[in-house]
């Protein structure tokens, strides 16, 4: 199957500062104040908001789903120090992309401090080594300069431009090839 890594376990990933693991089914709420929190979904693809807990809830068992096909999915990115649930980072496989593709989102009073890079680089350095992916992007806005920044640190660059996810909602697509040394 195409995108699938062969991963035995949901690996935990550990950086100075942040703890990645795989979403648990009681982590819906703390996901959903992140997801739904207006400077968030104001970058996101639009998504029902009627009830978001519950959306999320179903978000973190679509993750479940992938860690099975696919080998990988975007953990719960958890402050080492607070043990606060503050975003997601991880990988997705995208058929109509045929890629993996890198996401991350913080929570706004955690911007600034570097959180995005941190998980977005173990999650990266994850796909290429252990998951031996051969490439990895990332979709992202053209006007969402955060995002690019941390893009760039990946060694990622614009693949494609203004592809339309959704009528209205253009991404550009970034890209990393794994190197030689990657794993």
């Amino acid at each position: 199957m195409a995108g699938t890594a062969i991963v035995s376990a949901r690996p935990t990933l550990d950086t100075p500062r942040l703890h990645l693991r795989a979403f648990m089914p009681g982590d819906a709420e703390a996901y959903a104040a992140v997801r739904y929190h207006p400077d968030v979904d104001a970058w996101l693809m639009p998504a029902p908001t009627e009830d978001p807990v519950a959306q999320q809830r179903a978000q973190i068992e679509e993750y479940d789903q992938r860690w099975a096909a696919h080998g990988y999915a975007p953990w719960a990115v958890v402050e080492r120090d607070s043990g606060r649930l503050v975003g997601h980072c991880g990988l997705r496989w995208l058929d109509s992309l045929e890629i993996a593709d890198a996401i991350w989102t913080m929570h706004p009073d955690t911007q600034g401090k570097g959180y995005a890079r941190e998980a977005a680089r173990a999650a990266v350095d994850w796909g290429f080594g252990v998951a031996k992916l051969p490439r990895i992007g990332a979709l992202i806005r053209p006007d969402n300069t955060r995002s690019q920044a941390v893009a760039r640190a990946m060694g990622m660059t614009i693949q494609r431009a203004a592809i339309e996810r959704r009528p209205g909602q253009f991404r550009d697509l970034w890209v990393v090839e794994r190197g030689p040394t990657a794993g």
